[in-house]
């Protein structure tokens, strides 16, 4: 049997705090309480604000060449929306241009904010906090006991050790949908799929956009179309499982040398490729601030290096395990054009081929 699916708009607050629960949920949580049933509060543990999206409408700032999120960056004194695919550089807007509203909003919700309101609600409320793994199983374990009642969570709640509960709420899942990283919608449909499997009659999703074409598929259960059309999306903007990807992270203390060392490899990986005449194999991008611009202060910039497979992707692969894993295996002709391009770049950049995610 499976549970009803309830998305709820967030709306504008006319507070001055911002809330991570909304007023439907909070009455939710009073009848849950007076009921003695069981929940469990979701939140994405990907909890950065760097994608913004306006309250008002629902609009996020968007590359219009790659359709994902821009990142809003702020360095050399400025603040600009980039696009972390192609390098694209907008201006920050004052106001929503869809609907010009001043209403514009970083996303981001943390496990404590959410425990914070709980306890605003009713502060006999039982709930635990799943943090690490040192308690993790300990605490599960309570939970399928009864002895807790509500259980925050980030991913860490993906155990086989933990029950099927009457309702699951999702706090937050806009902040992972709208990361600027071409598996931001994939991984948003595989989790919520994942919640659905550990609610029993109800699964409660708050969002900025609930007219998202990921819920649509979810709410419908047209997985397999889902993943159709973001193959499509993913063929059509060079990305896996029809390229391959290899990420250059170029860091120093000094901002203008971590960008330089970027420009020199995009520079020599290009006169490679014209010597060759590799365009339709090989695309490099510009130089791109990281996702995370400065680390253990360095400053840091990407540059993605993209290699389109000779072979067909792999069909025999079920969806879920992730659409990169239909990717072929690169013939050895392909891996010396590959290594070639490599060679000959400074020392100290580090290449991540296959990267997890481009953030």
């Amino acid at each position: 049997m499976t549970p009803k699916i309830t998305f709820l708009k967030l709306k504008k607050e006319k507070k001055k705090e911002f809330e991570a629960l909304n007023e439907e949920v909070k009455e939710k949580i009073k009848i849950l309480k007076e009921n003695k049933k069981q929940a469990i509060f979701f939140i994405n543990r990907k909890a950065l604000a760097t994608s913004v999206i306006c309250q008002d409408c629902g609009f996020v700032f968007q590359c219009f060449k790659c359709e994902v999120p821009l990142v809003l960056h702020s360095y050399n004194k400025e603040r600009k929306f980039i696009c972390h695919h192609c390098g694209e550089k907008q201006s920050v807007p004052m106001t929503c241009p869809k609907c010009q509203s001043y209403k514009l909003k970083s996303l981001g919700i943390g496990t404590e904010k959410v425990a914070l309101e709980i306890k605003k609600i009713d502060p006999t409320i039982k709930f635990q906090i799943l943090f690490s793994e040192k308690n993790l199983l300990k605490n599960i374990s309570e939970f399928n006991e009864g002895k807790i009642q509500f259980l925050i969570s980030t991913e860490a709640i993906f155990k086989p050790q933990i029950k099927k509960v009457p309702y699951v709420i999702v706090v937050s899942i806009d902040n992972l949908l709208f990361l600027p990283d071409y598996k931001s919608e994939e991984k948003t449909f595989l989790i919520l799929k994942k919640l659905s499997a550990l609610a029993e009659e109800e699964l409660i999703i708050q969002t900025v956009n609930p007219d998202n074409k990921v819920f649509y598929y979810f709410l419908g259960k047209k997985e397999k179309e889902f993943f159709e059309e973001e193959l499509k999306w993913r063929q059509k903007h060079f990305l896996p499982p029809y390229w391959q990807i290899i990420k250059l992270i170029s860091q120093d203390r000094s901002l203008e040398k971590a960008l330089e060392k970027a420009e020199e490899a995009k520079k020599i990986i290009e006169e490679k490729i014209d010597k060759l005449k590799l365009e339709k194999k090989f695309i490099v991008s510009q130089s791109i601030p990281a996702f995370i611009f400065k680390e253990k202060n360095q400053y840091r910039f990407y540059l993605f290096l993209k290699m389109k497979y000779d072979k067909n992707i792999l069909r025999n692969i079920p969806f879920h395990y992730g659409l990169d894993f239909l990717s072929p295996f690169p013939e050895e002709k392909e891996l010396q054009l590959r290594n070639y391009l490599l060679e000959g770049l400074d020392k100290k950049l580090k290449i991540d081929i296959d990267p997890k995610d481009l953030l």
